[in-house]
């Protein structure tokens, strides 16, 4: 039970960031692709794809840290 609750809990949080951080984090962490993969995927340049999944991390890893099950 408690692993379906983490697992749902991710899955909020991930789904909470904005469409474009939701998109760059699943292109590089879920699917492994490229920073140019994903620019070219995403129309933006690898730059931007860095700042946008530094961005889309460090959100997950406030949301992480606010929340009571997990400990860092």
């Amino acid at each position: 039970y408690e692993k379906d609750e983490i697992f749902r809990e991710m899955h909020e949080m991930i789904n909470s960031l904005s469409e474009k951080q939701k998109q760059v984090v699943f292109l590089r962490d879920i699917e492994g692709y490229s920073y140019q993969e994903i620019g070219e995927v995403m129309g933006l340049d690898q730059n931007l794809v860095k700042v946008t999944l530094f961005r889309a991390r460090e959100n997950l890893r406030k949301k992480i840290l606010n929340t009571k099950h997990y400990e860092l």
